[in-house]
């Protein structure tokens, strides 16, 4: 399996020097133009969105744990792009922008509409990128190395973040959605072994009806995963970055087509989990794979797992720069020269030189992967309601009354969501509500966007009259 992930990396690296040649300045390094490239938008973006945080730690988990109603998690990813749709229906900004560049603009020069959230989501996705790192390299090392020595699991954080940095800075997003194509496959075929190599399982003898688990906490839990499935969709990176590469009258069909794969993929983790034992050791992803696979079935999950982080990696790194580059300093990405592109490649150095501060705290005090995956979520939600409130007053014509004082106070929330988890979990006796965090300041926010929308829509009345 270690010759396999080598050989598969080097395919990465040389994908990304092949399309080195092309680019030459930042719109060819963050954006792929070419004609007919639709479907190659929605495998990207459909790979991107796959990670092993999100794959085995909440899917598969959550699928052994709840049982057949976590099903309608994919549903509501697939409802979450569905709205979103709708949404950037009524917005047609250029492929050289992006959502909150263009609601920036609509609102005045003055506006920190688009530095506030474009801020936000950069600290969330680079915390992602550091949990994404340490969560594989957790799950990878073993199967590498027959170890679990956090000194190789270090080796293996290392190698992916070298790969990932030397073919994303190379090829840009060309580059990016070139492999996550190759990666989307190998994703796909990973998780056909995974359901279908499983040495432990009859599918014959499989007791379906065990897995209908209907209770107050199952419903309740899957009620708020939903929520969180719908809501991700309209402050995910990936889909604001992406989708910036189609042309505005083709982004609702690939949004729709993203989400019905999607959904359909990460259905493949739930049935994973749900197909298990009831006495799998699910807590250990590792062990359960090495005591129910054998070593030919370990060399594709394995590579799966690897194009995972990846296509996750890649995708991330090249549309923060992205952001970074467009909403965070202002600056021009059309007219631009080598000197503009080598700046950028600097700043996706930099992110990693970030990421290893928690990275490092991380992988020397092994916090839990799912409490650290809700702690790093707990605030990012309240954006949503920003999100909605300026299309809201876009639509209606009134988004120039979206002044700053009304902007400033999401981003209180999102920096008290992180303080109130941080409370939490240093309190075992409060760390169960720790899985609330995020839908709690999800509430408080868009009470607030409905107080602003009614003060913004009464003000306006009493102008017109």
């Amino acid at each position: 399996m270690l010759t396999a992930s080598i050989l598969i990396s080097l395919v990465f690296l040389v994908i990304g020097f092949y399309y080195k040649r092309s680019i030459k300045d930042l719109s060819q390094f963050f954006y792929y133009k070419e004609t007919n490239n639709k479907r190659k938008l929605i495998f990207s973006l459909t790979a991107a969105n796959l990670t092993l945080g999100t794959g085995l730690v909440y899917l598969a988990a959550g699928g052994f744990s709840n049982g057949l109603i976590f099903f309608l998690i994919p549903l509501c990813i697939f409802i979450g792009y569905l709205l979103l749709n709708k949404f950037l229906k009524y917005v047609k900004f250029s492929s050289n922008s992006n959502y909150f560049d263009f609601i920036d603009n609509e609102i005045g020069d003055k506006s920190k509409f688009k530095f506030l959230i474009t801020l936000i989501l950069i600290v969330t996705f680079l915390f992602v990128l550091s949990y994404e790192i340490f969560a594989s390299s957790s799950i990878l090392t073993p199967l590498l190395f027959d170890t679990n020595d956090i000194l190789y699991q270090i080796l293996v954080a290392i190698v992916l973040i070298l790969v990932s940095l030397i073919y994303a800075t190379s090829s840009g997003m060309k580059g990016v959605i070139k492999s996550d194509i190759l990666q989307l496959c190998l994703i796909l075929l990973a998780l056909l072994f995974l359901i279908f190599g499983n040495q432990k399982i009859d599918f014959t003898d499989l007791d379906i009806y065990s897995k209908f688990k209907f209770n107050g906490p199952i419903i309740l839990t899957t009620i708020l995963a939903g929520i969180n499935a719908i809501s991700t969709q309209f402050y995910s990176i990936l889909n604001h970055g992406v989708i910036t590469n189609a042309e505005p009258q083709d982004r609702a069909s690939i949004l729709k087509k993203v989400g019905i794969f999607s959904g359909l993929i990460l259905s493949l983790f739930i049935l994973f989990g749900l197909i298990l034992p009831n006495d799998a050791n699910i807590s250990d992803f590792t062990v359960l794979l090495k005591e129910s696979y054998s070593k030919s079935s370990l060399v594709f999950i394995g590579i799966g797992f690897l194009s995972i982080i990846y296509s996750t990696l890649d995708s991330l790194l090249v549309i923060i720069s992205m952001f970074t580059y467009k909403n965070i300093l202002n600056k021009d990405i059309i007219n631009t020269n080598k000197k503009d592109l080598n700046n950028v490649k600097a700043i996706i150095s930099f992110c990693f030189i970030l990421i290893l501060f928690p990275l490092g705290w991380f992988f020397f005090n092994k916090p839990s992967l799912f409490y650290l995956l809700l702690g790093i979520g707990s605030g990012i939600t309240v954006v949503v309601p920003l999100i909605i409130l300026s299309g809201f007053l876009l639509k209606n014509s009134k988004i120039k009354a979206l002044r700053n004082a009304y902007i400033y106070p999401f981003f209180i929330f999102f920096i008290t969501a992180h303080l109130v988890y941080i409370y939490l979990m240093k309190n075992e006796e409060l760390a169960k509500y720790l899985s609330y965090i995020s839908y709690i300041f999800f509430a408080i926010s868009s009470i607030y966007a409905l107080i602003i929308a009614f003060l913004i829509n009464k003000k306006w009345k009493k102008q017109k009259l």
